[in-house]
C-alpha cells in the first residue's frame, strides 16, 4: 500500500515553499533554532516523519549527527538527492518500528507527525520507540495539532494549485485527500493522495509519554504561536 505523500514526493518541497513560502521557512528556523538553544551541536538526533530532510539538512550543516527515519521511500530518495543529504543516515520505516542500538540525544516529532499514528497502541508504541531511542535525559520536542489544522482548503499560487479535502469519518478520525496540479510547459502535471490522519486530544498524548517516562520540560507553544499546534519540549527520565 503506498506510503502518504509517496505519489508526490519529488514536488513536495515545490509545493510547500511555493504556497507556504516564508511561513514554512520561519517554522523551520525557529525549529532548529530552538533545537540549538536547548542542546548545541555536536550531538545526536532522530528525527522521525523526516521527509524530504527539512529538518535534518539544516541540522547536519550544524554538526549534528543526523538519522531520519521516514516510512515513505520516495521522500527520502528526495533527501538524499539535496545537497549535505548523503551524510545523513536514513532508515524507511515508521515511528512506531523503529529499533536502534545506538541511542540520541534528542529526538524529533514535529510538523504534524502525529496525526498519522491513528490508534492509541500505535501512539503508545511510537512513543516507546522514542523513549528506546533516547539516552536518560535525552530531550523530545513534539507538537501536537490542534482541531483547527483538520480543515480542508484550495489555493493557486503561480503555476501551482494544491485542493485538500479533509472529512471527518467519526468524532476523531478523518480522511485526508489532496490533489496538486502543476503547468509546466505547456504541459499539466497532477498528482493526487489519500490516507486518513487522527486528531489527538493532548490528555490521551500526556498519558502515553508520562507511561514511557517522559516528563514535560518546557510548553513552547508561545515561541510557535500561529502555526496551529501546541508544541512542547520533554525529557526522559534519568
Amino acid at each position: 500500500m503506498p506510503m502518504p505523500h509517496s505519489s508526490w514526493a519529488e514536488v513536495y518541497d515545490r509545493a510547500y515553499n511555493q504556497v507556504y513560502g516564508n511561513v514554512y521557512t520561519r517554522l523551520t528556523s525557529l525549529t532548529v533554532g530552538q533545537v540549538k538553544t536547548e542542546l548545541p551541536p555536536p550531538a545526536s538526533i532522530v528525527d522521525f516523519g523526516a521527509g524530504t530532510g527539512r529538518l535534518s539538512i539544516p541540522l547536519t550543516e550544524l554538526g549534528y549527527s543526523v538519522t531520519a527515519v521516514e516510512p515513505c521511500p520516495e521522500m527520502l530518495v528526495q533527501l538524499k538527492g539535496k545537497p549535505g543529504g548523503t551524510k545523513i543516515t536514513t532508515v524507511t520505516c515508521s515511528m512506531q518500528d523503529f529499533v536502534t542500538v545506538a541511542k540520541f540525544d534528542i529526538a524529533l516529532c514535529v510538523f504534524t507527525v502525529i496525526l498519522y499514528l491513528r490508534d492509541e497502541a500505535t501512539l503508545d508504541a511510537s512513543i516507546a520507540a522514542a523513549a528506546a531511542a533516547l539516552c536518560p535525559g535525552g530531550l523530545l520536542f513534539l507538537d501536537i495539532p490542534s482541531r483547527a489544522v483538520f480543515q480542508g482548503h484550495s489555493i493557486s499560487v503561480g503555476d501551482l494549485r494544491r485542493e485538500i479535502s479533509v472529512v471527518p469519518k467519526n468524532e476523531n478520525l478523518y480522511s485526508y485527500k489532496e490533489r496538486i496540479t502543476i503547468i509546466e510547459s505547456g504541459k499539466t502535471i497532477t498528482r493526487t493522495d489519500e490516507f486518513e490522519i487522527k486528531y489527538w486530544d493532548e490528555r490521551l498524548v500526556f498519558m502515553a509519554l508520562e507511561k514511557n517516562g517522559f516528563r514535560l520540560k518546557k510548553d513552547l507553544s508561545e515561541v510557535f504561536l500561529g502555526t496551529g499546534s501546541k508544541y512542547l519540549l520533554l525529557e526522559k527520565a534519568r
